[in-house]
């Protein structure tokens, strides 16, 4: 209820109560006049106002009553809320006496406020793309309380510092406007996402990047991908290079760098004229030939493609590489040139044929723990016509037998590896009848051996008499022959050469008194000092060198030719005598040594050298060149160095098992590289040619030797002429034959491609010939 209408109501009360009081039955009554209420036919309207004025601030205007009098509010001093209000509104008749006021209620309409901004917020920057809702609107005053927020919250205002409209809205909102002013927000151009880099296609070294075309690529805006530096240069190889990607939009977003890889390929130099090459001789390499000029688009170097190799006589069109400085960005190119090659400049080698040295008895190599020779391979090694036409067989007398017998033949001591040595020798000699064999002995009986010093001192060197363990049993390795059984060692020995010649009928050649006996070693050995084995050839080798076989002694068998070994019964006049081989091995070449001549005392009887044994200590494959070098320079170096009458390889046939080293042959009878290269020796220098004087080593890595046969067994050739070519390179020679008949030569080559190949003849004019020999080879020149 208004108070109009509470006014209206309390008057009407009063009224009433005033008119039921009006006199008393029975008493005087004064008779008063009672004001009358004026009617109204029209409350004023009332002008508007603002919120916070008061109703004296609305006038009212109008209005129309049964009598005269004015309208006021009823409390001007109220001060409405915003909106259509009705307030209470009085009206005074001018006759207060004859009329009652009236009281009413009238609209009046009350404005919102507009509040005051004192200070508009500052507002955070934005990046090119956000709306204004992004960015943040701080500090600002205003005279009432209330919410500072940007006008259009979605917009997207362009790059730069823009104003935006921003509102105030005041917390009573009910009573206060909005007031709306503005901000200023710096945007600023935005970075895009680039989710992908482009491809970059190859290019060539020397072009520029703008030669290069990008590929793809993908960004969060439209725009371009390009080289940012295009005129740059790039490095051939791979490089990674700067790439820049530039929004369609350049106002609003800014490039993006990353970076792409370009393949760069080298660049192909231009030749504008090949060098020219200077002569060589025959079997010369490109390498002797010297490139002179040429010229190209860059700085580089002319050289060969392949420098080794060897062309043939005349004038040949050969490929040179033109290899740039800058190996990095530029290719090589290759080219051709004509070289021209001479007929090679003949060394001359000179062979005395009237110029004599030792007699040769031959080459050959040991059964000894390779069990019965195969038939196949005794041929193959021994026949001079199909096989490699050796001459010596080494066999090994086994120490392990009984004094009562028990072989195939029930001779003393005789076990089964005598039976297979004695068929081992009738093998050899049967296809080879100007072979001989011999018998070496890696320890006497154990029965009869001492286990002696570790230390003992003789001629200055220590020795190590003492057993050594091993599979054969104690007594077998290492120690020394017990004195007291000196006689019964040399029965030993007779025993076999009896068993082996009544078994074969033939006799063994010679037989040693022990395999190296300055070895202490986990296999079969037996150490002698040079006292021991003097005294034993002095007192006891006459019971096989006087036996009716006419048996040769051999020793000291020693592992390096040491001539400390036999030096002390060299030197004995009671033994001297009944030695008629020196022999021994030449092991040391394989650790640095060499091999030095051998001196035989003034005085002594005559006496054969003879190396008895060598081979290769590895198990690993050997190489044609291997066996060129090592061993088919330690067969020259030991007949023409050592002078030695007989040179035989160790285990002679298979690979290396109990032997321990590769055979001449295999397992079927197929020669090895040892055996191509021995088979230059031993097929065409049998038993009793002569070596004669020889140019040894006319240039360095040529090894040449000669020999003569005066003798009247009927060989297939008298002269034999053996060179080894050990270079890389053909090597070119002028021969002369001094003292000697030849007429024609027929040259047998072995190269790495194997075989002992007969090659077209060459005639001999005055005792002259010219060859070439080719790289890596070894020819004999026979007639």
């Amino acid at each position: 209820m208004n108070r109009f209408h509470f006014q209206f109501l309390l008057t009407s009360v009063v009224l009433l109560i005033a008119g039921c009081s009006g006199g008393g039955t029975g008493g005087t009554t004064k008779n008063t006049q009672t004001p009358t209420t004026p009617s109204i036919t029209a409350w004023p309207t009332a002008g508007a106002i603002v919120y916070g004025q008061t109703l004296a601030s609305s006038t009212l205007t109008g209005g129309t009553a049964s009598v005269n009098g004015t309208f006021a509010w009823t409390a001007s001093t109220t001060a409405p809320t915003a909106g259509m209000q009705s307030e209470s509104v009085t009206f005074t008749p001018a006759d207060t006496t004859a009329y009652t006021t009236v009281t009413g209620a009238v609209t009046v309409t009350v404005g919102k406020a507009t509040p005051t901004v004192s200070t508009w917020p500052t507002a955070s920057a934005l990046a090119f793309g956000q709306t204004l809702a992004s960015s943040t609107l701080s500090g600002g005053a205003g005279s009432v309380s209330g919410a500072f927020a940007w006008t259009t919250p979605a917009t997207a205002p362009g790059v730069g510092t823009a104003s935006e409209s921003v509102t105030f809205t005041p917390s009573d909102s009910t009573d206060y406007n909005a007031v709306t002013g503005s901000a200023s927000v710096t945007v600023s151009a935005a970075s895009p996402t680039v989710s992908s880099w482009p491809a970059a296609s190859a290019m060539t070294y020397g072009q520029t990047l703008a030669s290069s075309t990008l590929t793809g690529g993908a960004a969060s805006v439209a725009g371009t991908f390009a080289w940012s530096v295009p005129a740059t240069v790039p490095n051939a190889g791979s490089q990674s290079e700067s790439v820049t990607f530039t929004p369609t939009n350049s106002t609003g977003y800014m490039p993006v760098v990353g970076a792409v890889k370009v393949t760069v390929n080298k660049a192909t130099p231009t030749v504008s004229a090949w060098p020219t090459a200077s002569a060589i001789s025959s079997g010369q390499t490109l390498a002797s030939s010297t490139l002179t000029g040429g010229s190209a688009s860059v700085a580089g170097a002319f050289a060969w493609t392949a420098a080794s190799t060897t062309p043939s006589q005349g004038t040949a069109s050969e490929s040179v590489t033109f290899t740039p400085t800058d190996s990095t960005d530029y290719s090589t190119v290759t080219g051709s040139v004509s070289v021209t090659v001479n007929a090679p400049a003949a060394t001359p080698v000179t062979v005395d044929f009237g110029t004599t040295y030792q007699t040769i008895r031959g080459f050959g190599g040991s059964t000894a723990w390779l069990g019965q020779m195969p038939q196949a391979v005794a041929t193959a090694l021994f026949s001079p016509t199909s096989g490699l036409g050796l001459s010596i067989l080494r066999v090994r007398i086994d120490p392990q037998g009984s004094a009562t017998g028990g072989g195939a033949h029930n001779d003393p001591y005789e076990t089964q590896q005598w039976d297979w040595e004695a068929a081992n020798g009738l093998e050899a000699v049967t296809a080879n009848p100007n072979a001989v064999v011999f018998a070496s002995p890696w320890t006497p009986p154990a029965a009869w051996k001492l286990s002696g010093s570790s230390s003992l001192q003789d001629d200055g060197l220590t020795w190590n008499q003492s057993f050594a363990s091993c599979s054969e049993g104690t007594g077998y390795c290492g120690g020394y022959l017990d004195p007291n059984h000196d006689a019964d060692y040399a029965n030993f020995l007779e025993d076999f050469v009896k068993f082996f010649n009544t078994t074969n009928g033939f006799n063994l050649y010679a037989i040693s008194m022990q395999n190296e006996p300055e070895e202490n070693v986990t296999y079969e050995s037996c150490v002698w000092t040079p006292e021991e084995m003097d005294a034993w050839v002095a007192n006891n080798a006459s019971t096989v060198t006087s036996d009716a076989y006419h048996t040769k002694l051999m020793m000291p068998e020693s592992n390096s030719f040491n001539p400390v070994d036999a030096s002390t019964a060299l030197s004995d006049t009671k033994a001297e005598g009944l030695i008629s081989i020196v022999a021994g091995h030449i092991y040391q070449i394989l650790f640095g040594g060499s091999i030095v001549p051998y001196s035989i005392p003034a005085g002594d009887t005559s006496k054969e050298l003879w190396m008895t044994e060598f081979g290769p200590l590895s198990t690993a494959t050997p190489t044609f060149s291997e066996a060129l070098t090592t061993y088919g320079e330690a067969i020259h170096n030991s007949l023409v160095t050592g002078q030695y009458n007989a040179f035989v390889w160790w285990g002679i046939y298979g690979a290396p098992t109990n032997a321990g080293s590769y055979g001449l042959v295999d397992n079927s009878g197929n020669p090895t590289v040892f055996g191509y290269v021995m088979g230059q020796y031993s097929k065409f220098i049998q038993p009793g040619f002569v070596r004669v004087a020889a140019t040894a080593n006319p240039v360095a890595g040529v090894y040449i030797s000669a020999f003569d046969y005066t003798g009247s067994a009927s060989y297939a050739n008298k002269y034999a002429i053996v060179a080894i070519n050990a270079n890389t390179t053909a090597e070119s020679f002028s021969f002369t034959l001094n003292n000697g008949s030849v007429t024609s030569v027929t040259p047998y080559q072995t190269t790495s491609a194997g075989g002992l190949a007969a090659q077209s003849a060459v005639s001999v004019t005055s005792g002259k010939f010219n060859y070439t020999l080719p790289a890596q080879s070894v020819t004999t020149f026979v007639q």
